[in-house]
């Protein structure tokens, strides 16, 4: 097989092979039936490079054959070591698409990692019900350590993002990130890992302690604020309503929007105000608004079609007191 890749690599670096062509050469491939050309065809269109094309290939040729399967890993593989992370987040969706073996995805992402959460939460997926599902989880739960140890925040949201993951497969694990979370972890907290938290997080124990440490947080923080800081304690004002709004407790809501009226009154961000006003407004029926003064059912147009005046002749003899 080697020698086969090898004797191809050399042709396409000869003639490059228009993109038409290979799509209508993929398209030929779904009906042929000798695998030697399909393999052909497989192999032409992996080393064009042509990522366009190439999504195409599980869409046309599954199922894969064992040894078009190891086509595809193989050419992956290559491209997993790219500095582009695009590519390499590439390669990892096409194998788990082309039905590459778990086994075989599991080796090329411990030689070459990636930390993109799309890609390995897509590969996560796939190995529901595998036998090498624990073997996956124990190395996103590594990677997703290194990841918390970074100095840059993004990449430590991306740890957090996967641990929350990895929680949705063991109903123990978000008791633990509840308290990892919102305790030891809570001054690095962003937005969209709360957000997340907060949705996906079952009702229970660890739901609500989460909920009450980041609110006793942002209150305290918000108590001990000065009036000319109001705009930046606005996140923790967010997180307050996000989070009680989540478990439904009305009454600490209430007092805590008091809270926040009190202390800063008018100079509330707008976005906050805003989101107080949706939640305790109540909304009534709009009145139908007059398009302009009727008398007796009629419009003031109506009224000088009828009589054959103008509408400024209408209103002067209106409010002369005149019948009309």
């Amino acid at each position: 097989m080697g020698s086969f890749l090898q004797k191809r690599r050399t042709e396409m670096n000869t003639e490059a092979v228009a993109p038409f062509q290979l799509h209508r050469d993929l398209e030929r491939a779904r009906v042929v039936g000798e695998e030697e050309e399909r393999i052909s065809i497989l192999t032409t269109t992996l080393e064009s490079g042509n990522l366009a094309v190439i999504r195409r290939i599980p869409e046309l040729l599954l199922p894969l054959s064992d040894a078009e399967k190891m086509i595809v890993a193989q050419w992956a593989k290559d491209l997993t070591e790219d500095q582009e992370v695009s590519h390499r987040d590439f390669a990892f969706h096409l194998m788990v698409n082309c039905g590459v073996p778990k086994a075989t995805i599991l080796q090329i992402l411990e030689q070459n990692k990636t930390f993109s959460r799309g890609a390995l939460e897509h590969i996560q997926r796939s190995f529901q019900g595998e036998d090498a599902i624990c073997q996956l989880d124990d190395y996103l739960h590594g990677v997703a350590d290194h990841l918390l140890c970074q100095t840059r925040i993004p990449s430590r949201d991306r740890g957090r993002h996967m641990l929350i993951t990895l929680a949705r497969t063991e109903t123990d694990d978000w008791q633990s990130l509840a308290v990892r979370f919102s305790q030891r972890e809570i001054s690095d907290l962003r937005q969209k890992v709360i957000e997340r938290f907060l949705a996906e997080c079952p009702e229970g124990a660890a739901l609500e302690h989460f909920v009450d440490n980041v609110v006793k947080m942002c209150l305290d923080c918000i108590r001990q604020s000065v009036k000319e800081d109001v705009h930046k304690e606005a996140t923790h004002m967010h997180w307050v309503i996000t989070c009680l709004k989540r478990v439904n407790r009305s009454v600490e809501l209430s007092q805590a929007v008091s809270l926040l009226q009190l202390k800063f009154g008018m100079a509330l961000p707008s976005s906050v105000r805003l989101r107080i006003q949706d939640q305790f407004t109540v909304s009534r029926p709009r009145t139908p608004v007059s398009r302009g003064p009727h008398w007796h059912g009629e419009s003031i147009a109506q009224i000088a079609e009828r009589l054959g005046i103008s509408k400024s002749e209408v209103r002067r003899r209106k409010q002369a007191g005149e019948v009309l």
